[in-house]
């Protein structure tokens, strides 16, 4: 999916997903509303035109996560929401019927201590 990168922050958990202020409802997991998400503030692997690229400037392969291109001077935040894991058959592709991914450009990340 992305090239092997640097994590500031990531999170995993259940979530509530909304669209235009209205559940987002996951008609795959029964009665819970609720999805399997996970988010991540990254250093950039997106170029301009939201493309990923190895370091030659080719289109990125997966199965060569370490020759991906990263910008450290670039953050980005990624936003992952799915229903819960089918029975894994393989690696790839992930075992899911459903699988968002939104990646957010133009992001700042301010630490706080209150206390």
């Amino acid at each position: 999916m992305l090239p092997t990168v640097f994590n500031f922050i990531a999170t995993w958990g259940p979530a509530e997903v909304t669209l235009n202020g209205e559940p987002f409802e996951n008609p795959f997991d029964g009665p819970t509303p609720q999805w399997a998400g996970h988010t991540m503030t990254t250093v950039g692997v997106r170029n301009q035109d939201g493309q990923v690229l190895t370091v030659d400037g080719d289109i990125y392969n997966m199965m060569e996560s370490g020759n991906g291109f990263v910008d450290n001077d670039d953050l980005e935040f990624h936003l992952v929401f799915h229903e819960a894991p089918m029975p894994m058959t393989s690696n790839f592709p992930p075992p899911h019927s459903f699988f968002y991914h939104l990646t957010f450009e133009d992001i700042k990340l301010e630490i706080k201590h209150s206390g």
